[in-house]
């Protein structure tokens, strides 16, 4: 039967063999494999001519497994597996589904690669056979491969570019085949969860659910005894099954292994990033704007749920793009600053960074905002920590520390380095090695056209942050009122954020005649070139406002407090006007909006007083202090 296709490819290194079962018969392959990478692939599959040069590029130590996208040869028609899969739960039960790519060309985690269509890293792989983890039922095999190999640190990866075809019809891992009894398949089902802990569901829930003869099909003869010890042995795995739950959400942007030298930096973030729509996103977006040609960032986020393949955009950014979910409400009865703390410092969060920091190989963390800084246990020993405190809520110099003050000090104190975005903050922060990055402007936004004689104002801020929605509802009750009645076609316009319209709607002050608030704005360049001047009436916030140098560098004046000026009170900014109280802001809002002539005369921005507030400035700091702790020179 062989024979033609033996002579026409004599290259081929053909084994023979009797019947053999799943895991025997790959055993036998792999005996036989001369190379570090086997591809396995079941009969009916045709692989395209470049599905293996596809995913050669992400083979790495950290990798277990590489999967294809599985096609379907008739064109349109709905395909029950596709390479990318993912677990649910239904009724206590689990199942596991191929899922259509997102992206057709982006690298994603996946729970497990098929062994119907895979790249495995055959080391690892013969360990797990080798250490006999494979179900003793058909249909689990690959599944609790990927399983045990996320738990111990190797990740599974689908390549939507390597494709192969379906040839013929063929169950699937996760559907039962139609030559399969049903109470066969729901035996192997609960033999699966018996042997596997899997996150978001207790085993009560499990046992609850499962049909009772499935159960006790399940736990005959060896069955229950093996079951038992592959659980127990999964309690001395580096990581327990929160890994799994997020596993298929990774974006891989880059070769976890790269032949370049560039350092890998894994920073976190506890809000959604993309789109930037609010000041420290901004923030971030730009610095990894100017820092990405010398460093792999890679970004492991909460809010995981908000991000969408539409922001693709900025993913170009990253190395790596980890987004999970797991918040949950502070914890009452703890003071806000450190319930906020432990909430958002959360168990999932922090076994995600841990295997992030293993599979990356990274050489330097970075922490974004003070919710975040309980991620680090102890003070770091392999690789530098740093802490980006966006604003320092500690008290005043000279002031008793409050219970609130000592908890987060000594958290930052654990901190190889502490990042500030103005001297204001770093001055309340006892020691340390402490650098300040300021906020920053693009220098390509330094545009202008005369504001206009219309008087509009505009506030740019999102009302969920609690110092712009006081400040606003403050600036609404005591200033614009009177304004309004001197300046009868007086506007005001709000840039909020997502659904914000709505939220400012349930509020008294933002019913009066004149005042606008605008859903989530990406790109505020067109209000503000519409607007007379900005106004930024913030009181009791600490870090700094990125919408100050927004308004300054498209030519408009802005009417500041004090605190929402931080950073810039020293930075001879004409188009800057800075007032102590509220009450101050009518006088010279009407003056400028009435003295247009005189608006226009300091408004025009000045590229020379600007120009040190650029992105590269600032991400210069950044990276001088990246450098000096990758080369041990701070301790």
């Amino acid at each position: 039967m062989f024979a033609e296709l033996r002579r026409k490819f004599d290259a081929v290194h053909w084994v023979f063999s009797g019947a053999l079962g799943f895991c025997d018969a790959v055993r036998v392959g792999l005996l036989a494999a001369s190379h570090g990478w086997v591809y396995l692939m079941k009969s009916g599959m045709i692989m395209d001519t470049q599905a293996l040069a596809e995913l050669m590029p992400w083979r790495g130590p950290g990798v277990f497994a590489i999967a294809s996208q599985v096609c379907s040869i008739e064109a349109g028609k709905h395909r029950e597996e596709t390479g990318w899969r993912c677990m649910v739960f239904s009724d206590g039960m689990v199942e596991f589904r191929s899922a259509p790519p997102e992206c057709p060309d982006s690298m994603r985690g996946t729970l497990y690669a098929g062994a119907g269509a895979a790249l495995f890293q055959r080391r690892l792989l013969q360990s797990l056979l080798n250490r006999k983890l494979a179900a003793p039922v058909a249909s689990y095999e690959d599944i609790e491969w990927g399983i045990v190999a996320w738990k111990n640190g190797y990740a599974s990866l689908f390549c939507p570019r390597s494709k192969v075809s379906r040839h013929r019809p063929e169950s699937t891992s996760a559907v039962p085949a139609e030559r399969e009894a049903a109470i066969g398949w729901r035996i192997n089902q609960c033999r699966f969860q018996l042997r596997n802990p899997l996150p978001g569901r207790s085993d009560w829930d499990f046992l609850k659910s499962a049909d009772a003869g499935a159960l006790l099909g399940a736990a005959k003869g060896r069955a229950l005894p093996a079951a038992i010890v592959h659980r127990l042995r999964s309690l001395f795995y580096p990581w327990d099954a929160s890994i799994l739950e997020h596993a298929s959400s990774a974006w891989i942007l880059e070769p976890p292994a790269p032949a370049g030298g560039k350092p890998t930096v894994v920073m976190v973030v506890p809000f959604c990033l993309f789109p930037p729509i609010h000041g420290g996103a901004v923030r971030i977006t730009r610095l990894l704007e100017e820092l990405r040609n010398d460093y792999r960032f890679v970004l492991l986020t909460d809010e995981g749920e908000s991000y969408s393949p539409i922001d693709r955009g900025y993913f170009r950014l990253l190395a790596g793009l980890h987004p999970i979910t797991g918040r949950c409400e502070s914890p009452s009865g703890t003071r806000p600053r450190i319930a906020r703390i432990k909430s958002h410092s959360h168990k999932r969060l922090k076994n995600w960074l841990e295997w992030l920091l293993h599979f990356w190989n990274a050489d330097l963390v970075q922490i974004e905002w003070m919710e975040l800084a309980a991620l680090l246990r102890h003070k770091p020993v392999r690789i530098p920590w740093v802490l980006t405190l966006h604003d320092v809520l500690l008290r005043e110099t000279g002031d008793r520390l409050g219970r609130e003050d000592r908890f987060e000090l000594n958290l930052i104190r654990r901190y190889s380095a502490i990042i500030t975005c103005c001297e204001e903050d770093a001055a309340l922060l006892p020691g340390g090695i402490v650098r300040i990055v300021p906020n920053g402007m693009k220098a390509d936004n330094i545009g202008y056209s005369p504001s206009s004689s219309e008087p509009a104002v505009l506030f740019m801020g999102s009302l969920r942050y609690k110092p712009n929605l006081h400040g606003i509802r403050l600036f609404l009750r005591c200033v614009y009122p009177c304004l309004r009645q001197r300046l009868p076609r007086l506007e005001l316009w709000i840039l909020g954020g997502t659904g914000e319209p709505e939220l400012a709607a349930m509020t008294e002050e933002f019913h009066q005649v004149g005042v606008t608030v605008i859903d989530c704005v990406q790109d505020t360049r067109d209000w503000l070139k519409r607007c007379s001047l900005t106004i930024n009436p913030l009181f009791a916030t600490r870090g700094s406002c990125i919408k100050v140098l927004d308004s300054l560098s498209a030519g408009r004046v802005c009417i500041s407090t004090r605190h929402g000026a931080r950073g810039f009170h020293h930075a001879g900014l004409p188009q800057l006007k800075i007032v102590d109280t509220i009450e101050e802001f009518e006088p010279l809002l009407y003056d400028l909006l009435v003295r247009v002539d005189a608006r226009h005369s300091v408004e025009r921005p000045i590229p020379e007083h600007l120009a040190r507030f650029a992105w590269r400035n600032a991400a210069g700091i950044q990276d001088r202090l990246y450098r000096e702790l990758l080369r041990g020179r701070l301790p």
